[in-house]
């Protein structure tokens, strides 16, 4: 488990790197979350994947959440 959370957090500072650490939806900068493409809950694989994660301000991230409820959201 130790392993998988350290794989993990550097998968998700990664991918804040690669946006330029600011939102990839605004180009803002501030609190930053990351939001999986491919659902956490379904796509085991993906939840390390830079591919498979967009950067975004927690404010951005909640309003897609509260759109689109929570768990179970994929590209498709």
């Amino acid at each position: 488990m130790k392993m998988f959370k350290e794989s993990y957090y550097n998968a998700l500072n990664k991918a804040k790197e690669l946006a330029g650490n600011k939102s990839e939806l605004s180009g803002k900068k501030g609190k930053l979350v990351v939001h999986h493409l491919n659902s956490y809950n379904k796509d085991l694989s993906g939840r390390c994947d830079v591919a498979n994660m967009v950067v975004l301000l927690e404010k951005e991230h909640i309003a897609f959440h509260k759109k689109y409820g929570y768990g179970n959201n994929s590209v498709e």
